[in-house]
């Protein structure tokens, strides 16, 4: 499973300094938080964790410890190898139109498609492919657009965080306000509702 894409941020007091632990999360291609949100995977709690932890709890982010994080390092990462999908033949289609399978005496299955692409699978299961000019442009122009659509996904959760962390700071703010007559009120209020 590994920690590769993951969000991993930390709380508390571990047993060496955060940007030691920060740094392995980045080697293994993880991303080192520093606040806790909705997309974080993982918090790795140490000693006397702060209100990360809560804020944690409250989003329903899982909570580990340094040991299982380490034990986390040493997983390998996912690795699948994914064939790009995209094809210059078809109407807007984005699949490969394999027309012709053919097996050679080493055992290497040798798949045409109606673009010109050939992809050659191994017996071992590996496999290469030769596409011709058209089709790797086309492929860049894909892989551009869901990269911008993934920014502007990414982009707009990162600012739905900002306006709910600025809502809950304003409602903290208006508690400290309050004098203890206030608050006394206010939780018999809360207390009536339940």
């Amino acid at each position: 499973m590994g920690i590769q894409g993951k969000v991993i941020v930390f709380t508390g007091k571990i047993s060496q300094p955060r940007h030691a632990f920060q740094a392995m999360v980045e080697e293994h291609g993880g991303i080192a938080g520093g606040d806790v949100t909705k997309n974080t995977d993982y918090l790795v709690v140490g000693e006397k964790p702060g209100s990360k932890l809560v804020r944690a709890t409250m989003l329903g982010v899982p909570t580990i410890s340094e040991s299982q994080f380490l034990k986390l390092l040493e997983e390998p990462a996912e690795q699948k190898e994914e064939e790009p999908d995209y094809c210059g033949t078809g109407p807007g289609s984005l699949c490969h139109h394999w027309f012709r399978k053919t097996i050679k005496d080493n055992g290497d299955i040798v798949e045409d498609c109606l673009c010109g692409t050939v992809k050659i699978t191994h017996p071992d299961g590996t496999w290469t492919k030769h596409e011709p000019r058209h089709v790797i442009e086309q492929a860049r122009r894909i892989a551009h657009k869901h990269a911008v659509e993934r920014e502007r996904q990414f982009r707009l959760r990162q600012e739905e965080d900002r306006r709910k962390e600025r809502g809950e700071a304003m409602v903290l703010k208006q508690l400290e306000a309050l004098n203890s007559s206030q608050l006394a009120q206010l939780e018999e209020q809360l207390n009536e509702g339940n």
